[in-house]
């Protein structure tokens, strides 16, 4: 009966290492898919930030390009500006010339 008695006891044993491995893998098999939802989320987070940094950072830089682009308009105007002022202050003394050519070749 010894005998029995451990064979059994053996049985038992093997019975519930079975059910500890299973178990286990079970956990194991959770612990991944909780792990990989986890990354998962935290991966849409991370794109979504650096989506918004992007969306941010373009709209800086177009703002920028803006102001940089009207400056250089102004710099270009101020520049016409004052060569056709100067052109106008030639002119009297100019048409003087071309009238007093005029007049020589009378």
């Amino acid at each position: 009966m010894a005998n029995a008695n451990m064979i059994g006891e053996i049985a038992n044993t093997e019975e519930r290492a079975e059910q500890i491995r299973k178990d286990a893998l079970l956990q194991g098999k959770e612990l991944v898919n909780k792990t990989k939802a986890d990354m998962e989320q935290r991966l849409k987070e991370t794109d979504d930030r650096e989506r918004e940094k992007t969306k941010s950072a373009l709209m800086q830089a177009e703002i920028d390009g803006k102001a940089l682009a009207e400056s250089i308009l102004n710099e270009a105007i101020t520049g016409i500006e004052k060569r056709r002022s100067a052109a106008e202050q030639r002119i009297p003394a100019a048409v003087d010339y071309l009238l007093e050519r005029v007049e020589t070749l009378k």
